[in-house]
């Protein structure tokens, strides 16, 4: 082989590596998780007493759980709990809704029956760079003080605070501490 033939060989290998690492990279990381259409506007939903009490303290609206049953926005098999969760992004919070899955049983069913909701609080907050050291304090003492005064995840990367709670009042508390915090520097 002449030199010129090696050489085009070796190109084209590298081009081919290049393109099956491209084509990895885009591949979904989880492979349960797609963006589904949703569940048929002919199923029937089906909410017990329960759910509908869980909803009550939960600020749940029946409304929010069609949009999300109907559009949602992330789709995952739950196999520990035997059913479908659909979650849906609203601002600042994200939906979570449970729909019995019967191990084998046909989907979508004709008849889902809900078995629970439940909201995410999140956002993400732009903050200047001289903001983030006083945020996170010395040696992590404010940042901390913020977590465990509210029960939030508060954590900064790159200059983005992002603050997550399973309840609103957690989570409003903890990005007002946040704001607070770095508007005053």
């Amino acid at each position: 082989m002449s030199t010129s033939t090696v050489a085009l060989v070796l190109a084209a290998l590298a081009a081919l590596t290049v393109g099956v690492v491209v084509l990895l990279r885009r591949r979904p990381r989880d492979a349960h998780t797609t963006r589904p259409a949703g569940l048929p506007p002919a199923t029937r939903l089906c909410y017990t007493r329960h759910l509908r009490e869980r909803m009550a303290q939960r600020g749940v609206s029946s409304t929010e759980v069609e949009q999300t049953l109907s559009s949602p926005d992330r789709l995952e098999h739950d196999v520990t709990q035997q059913s479908m969760r659909f979650e849906k992004d609203f601002p600042e919070k994200v939906l979570k809704v449970w729909v019995a899955r019967e191990p084998g049983a046909a989907w979508p069913p004709a008849d889902a029956v809900v078995k629970s909701t439940a909201w995410a609080f999140t956002t993400t907050l732009e903050v200047r760079p001289d903001s983030v050291g006083r945020l996170i304090g010395r040696r992590g003492a404010t940042i901390q003080s913020i977590r465990q005064a509210t029960g939030a995840r508060i954590w900064v990367k790159d200059n983005v605070v992002h603050v997550r709670a399973d309840d609103g009042r957690s989570f409003h508390q903890a990005k007002e501490r946040v704001l607070e915090v770095t508007r005053c520097a």
